[in-house]
């Protein structure tokens, strides 16, 4: 009888530590998911930035330097800038 609470004891131990290793393997699944999605965007991002910029100010330079061109682009300019910022500190806390 003492035996038999004993190894029902030790199978519950093992479960407990079975269903924590499931945890933390889908804990990092969904953190390296994170992390994918995170560097796909950069390079998304980073592909057609310097493109979309280059399209804005060539426009610019042809027409007559419109105010609301500038505005358009500074805010282009500051959404990155903000998506940039909201990546990275994603990045690291993926690390952590």
């Amino acid at each position: 009888m003492k035996q038999t609470k004993q190894l029902e004891d030790e199978n519950e131990e093992q479960e407990e530590q079975l269903e924590r290793y499931q945890f933390e393997t889908n804990r990092l699944y969904v953190m390296n998911q994170i992390l994918d999605n995170s560097l796909s965007t950069i390079k998304h991002e980073t592909m057609y930035y310097p493109a979309r910029t280059r399209q804005m100010v060539l426009a610019m330079s042809e027409d007559t330097g419109d105010s609301q061109e500038v505005e358009e682009l500074a805010d282009l300019l500051e959404s990155y800038r903000q998506i940039y910022m909201l990546l990275y500190q994603q990045i690291g806390r993926a690390h952590v």
